[in-house]
C-alpha cells in the first residue's frame, strides 16, 4: 500500500488549522498522518532547550497558544529554519521526512529539506513551488500523508464551501 498519497489544505492562521485538526480527531481519524507547516515568526519560538518527555513546552506570547496544540501531534515537532525560507515550525508525520538521510530521498538535491520532505509525501513537483510560496506568505499547511482512501477520508472530513483540499493520488 503506497503512503504516497497527500492532501493539502492550506489555512490564514494557525487557529483555523487547529480547528481542521480538533475535527478530524471529532472523526476519529488517523492523527499519525497528519502534518502542519508554517512559517515561525520570532514570538512563536519556543522556549526550552530540550525538555524531559513530560515537560511542557511554552512560548513567548498568547498568538502562539494554537501552535502549542499542534505542537502535539504524533510524530514530533521541530523548528528550523532554512536560507530561502526563513524559520519553518512543524508537527507531526511530516518530522521524520524533514529529518531523513539525503540518501534516502526519492530526489537529487536541488530541492530544499521541505520540498523534498513534501515530494517523498507525494505530492508533485509541479505543485510545491507553489505550496512554499504559501508557506513564505504565512500561510499554514496541513498535510495528510497516507494511504489513498486516508487521504480520501480527510478530504471530506475537512474541504467545504469555504476551504479547498486538494488530494494528490499516486
Amino acid at each position: 500500500m503506497s503512503k504516497k498519497n497527500a492532501c493539502v489544505l492550506l489555512y490564514p492562521d494557525y487557529q483555523d488549522a487547529r480547528q481542521a485538526v480538533e475535527k478530524l480527531q471529532a472523526h476519529s481519524f488517523n492523527m499519525n498522518t497528519v502534518s502542519i507547516i508554517g512559517r515561525a515568526k520570532a514570538e512563536l519560538q519556543p522556549l526550552f532547550d530540550e525538555p524531559a518527555d513530560d515537560e511542557e513546552i511554552y512560548f513567548q506570547n498568547i498568538t502562539a497558544q494554537s501552535w502549542k496544540h499542534l505542537w502535539k501531534l504524533p510524530g514530533g515537532a521541530l523548528f528550523f529554519t532554512l536560507a530561502d525560507s526563513g524559520s519553518l515550525i512543524t508537527a507531526g508525520s511530516i518530522v521524520s521526512l524533514l529529518t531523513q538521510e539525503k540518501e534516502d530521498m526519492d530526489i537529487n538535491n536541488h530541492f530544499t529539506v521541505l520540498a523534498t520532505a513534501l515530494f517523498n509525501m507525494g505530492v508533485p513537483g509541479k505543485n510545491i513551488k507553489q505550496y512554499e510560496e504559501a508557506i513564505k506568505a504565512e500561510k499554514i499547511m496541513l498535510t495528510i500523508n497516507g494511504t489513498r482512501s486516508e487521504v480520501e477520508q480527510a478530504c471530506h472530513i475537512l474541504h467545504n464551501e469555504t476551504q479547498q483540499a486538494t488530494v494528490h493520488i499516486a
